[in-house]
């Protein structure tokens, strides 16, 4: 063979290499973009079927919060807006009972002072299990039960009785003793 019969042999065979070689890449794009397009369906399929618990799980974990569409949010400012009218109109409406004679509206209804002082109110309270004496007494606390918190945390490892608290609702009175709230929610 004559040096110009084997440099076209050598130059068909390496243009036949390339071109074979750039199509199967194109083959191997146009794979890879149809079974994108195939799985697209699928994610969509899925979003579309999260329920309520799953939309807000990803929106917590983003940052956000859920609200119904029918929820009406408002600003600081709006929200300022809106409590400076109502006051204005409970105020209106006020001088225009006290100038026709009329009573006061927000005292008919009222509860006797008297009479609420002699019934200490009953609270219910729910106590959940593997709860702390220290939420139990901010749970008092935040209930009016107790005046001291601090006070019943102490009063509980001194009888040696945060590990029994019992779980269970119970009807405390206000102002109840605290030896006698500790006997009604623990295990002797």
């Amino acid at each position: 063979m004559s040096i110009w019969k084997q440099r076209f042999f050598w130059t068909g065979l390496g243009s036949g290499i390339i071109a074979g070689a750039l199509l199967l890449q194109l083959m191997t794009a146009a794979n890879s973009l149809r079974q994108q397009e195939n799985t697209a369906p699928d994610l969509l399929s899925e979003i579309q079927s999260w329920n309520e618990e799953t939309w807000r799980a990803y929106a917590e974990q983003a940052g956000y919060t859920l609200q119904p569409s029918d929820t009406v949010s408002y600003s600081q400012s709006e929200l300022d807006a809106e409590i400076e009218a109502a006051i204005k109109a409970y105020k209106e409406e006020m001088a225009a009972q006290t100038e026709s004679g009329e009573s006061d509206p927000s005292t008919e209804n009222q509860p006797d002072p008297a009479r609420e002082a002699a019934e200490p109110a009953i609270v219910q309270v729910g106590i959940r299990s593997g709860v702390l004496a220290s939420e139990v007494a901010d749970l008092l606390f935040e209930l009016d039960i107790i005046a001291d918190r601090d006070l019943f945390e102490q009063r509980m490892k001194d009888r040696r009785l945060t590990p029994n608290i019992r779980t269970g609702t119970y009807d405390i009175a206000q102002g109840e003793d605290i030896d006698t709230i500790i006997d009604l929610i623990t295990f002797p």
